[in-house]
């Protein structure tokens, strides 16, 4: 695992130098450190990661954005193992309402 935060962590310095802070690049490497953190059962460190990924996804697709409730779910997750159920249950609710607003009551994300 060290090896492979260092490694993303090179990348990320590298991409933000040549894209700056916000850009896809950087949010898609910011998620997999979090992951990272997530697969060590990190999960403050995966949680602060994921929330600044999903900052980054509203600046440039807006806050309902299907990527943006991804993000969330994955969020929502990581609350959950961390045992924090209320910040877990928030962003699953957020997550259907961006799903229902848009695919509709009847698409498999929002059943």
């Amino acid at each position: 695992y060290e090896d492979a935060l260092a490694n993303f962590e090179k990348a990320l310095a590298i991409k933000k130098k040549i894209y700056g802070e916000i850009h896809a690049d950087v949010s898609t490497t910011l998620h997999q450190i979090a992951n990272v953190y997530c697969d060590q059962a990190k999960y403050k460190d995966s949680l602060e990661n994921y929330h600044k990924v999903v900052g980054y996804i509203q600046s440039y697709h807006g806050d309902t954005h299907p990527e943006v409730a991804s993000t969330l779910h994955t969020i929502a997750n990581g609350y959950y193992k961390k045992g924090k159920y209320k910040g877990a249950v928030t962003n699953y609710v957020n997550v259907l309402k961006i799903y229902i607003d848009k695919f509709g009551h009847n698409h498999p994300k929002t059943h």
